[in-house]
């Protein structure tokens, strides 16, 4: 038996992965709810990859993006964290499914510090907004338990910050 452990995966140092193709949304199924959201979204972005709608919207616009889309019936927040970009900028995402047309949409935004908590809207957020701040250290306003989660509660740091120092224990 062949151990696959050991095979390299990139032989050459300086791959690069290939793009995925990004389309635009209104060429694509989500054409009509694409043209009735624009309309009571303000989106900075937005294309189809993998088949998901992802959309940017501006910090500020986030709950009332959410609450919209939830109204379009977009009402199951599957998945949600972050991704820190650099020293002071993180990336938020938020994974939407609409589950009678297995529609998923990918919410976006752009933040240096906090963002308001969408626990009020999906509950299960509570617990994603737990481990984006035990990980990263992102404050959510308004969530009504705001605490570590995966890590020790005297652990000091968050671990996939950029800036978070390794060190053999």
């Amino acid at each position: 038996m062949r151990n696959i452990q050991k095979k390299v995966s990139h032989r050459n140092r300086f791959y690069k992965s290939p793009q995925t193709q990004r389309n635009n949304p209104s060429q694509t199924k989500f054409s009509s709810i694409f043209c009735q959201m624009q309309t009571n979204i303000k989106i900075l972005n937005a294309y189809v990859e993998l088949d998901n709608l992802v959309i940017f919207v501006d910090k500020d616009d986030v709950l009332d993006t959410i609450i919209t889309l939830k109204n379009y019936s977009f009402d199951i927040l599957s998945d949600m964290s972050a991704i820190h970009l650099s020293y002071d900028s993180f990336e938020i995402f938020y994974q939407l499914l609409f589950i009678d047309y297995s529609l998923r949409i990918r919410l976006k935004t752009h933040i240096i510090d906090s963002i308001q908590s969408i626990s009020k809207i999906h509950r299960n957020a509570i617990w994603c907004e737990r481990e984006v701040y035990d990980m990263f250290g992102i404050k959510f306003e308004h969530h009504p338990a705001l605490r570590r989660i995966l890590m020790s509660d005297d652990w000091s740091g968050h671990p996939l910050r950029k800036d978070y120092l390794l060190q053999v224990i």
